[in-house]
């Protein structure tokens, strides 16, 4: 079962650290430099599903990683994988289906931070995602999960 961590208690518990992102090279590894151009390249048609970013640039997609870290809440998957979620509050990039832009995604979602050669972040849509409650403390945060 998925468990879910206000900011907070995040850093506290020991789950998230918010400085230990800020000097890597997000495109450092063939993992993450591909991840860097699926998520800031438009797709072509026949991509599947994929989202971009509205600013495609390095210091723009590094920021998200490092700002999202800064103040996101923490998800810990099924698997322990944990990912730090965003709300940015306006439209951070679109989501395509094989080339067809879908809707604007809102929300910014880093994934495997605690490896510095898969850490990587794409936009997500705040429609798709629910609320859960802070498993330490209570209070409210946004998961990776969506709803359906």
């Amino acid at each position: 079962m998925a468990q879910y961590f206000c900011h907070r208690c995040a850093v506290i518990s020991g789950y998230l650290n918010t400085g230990c992102n800020a000097h890597i090279d997000f495109t450092g590894s063939t993992y993450q430099l591909d991840k860097f151009i699926k998520h800031t390249v438009l797709p072509s048609s026949g991509s599947g599903l994929v989202s971009i970013f509205n600013d495609p640039s390095y210091e723009s997609y590094s920021g998200y990683i490092v700002n999202t870290m800064a103040s996101g809440s923490v998800e810990i998957d099924d698997q322990g994988r944990k990912n730090v979620i965003f709300y940015g509050s306006q439209s951070q990039g679109m989501r395509f289906v094989d080339g067809i832009p879908q809707e604007h995604n809102d929300t910014v979602k880093v994934v495997l931070p605690d490896n510095p050669a898969k850490v990587h972040v794409f936009p997500v849509s705040s429609s798709s995602i629910i609320t859960e409650d802070c498993n330490s403390c209570g209070t409210n945060v946004l998961t990776g999960s969506t709803s359906s």
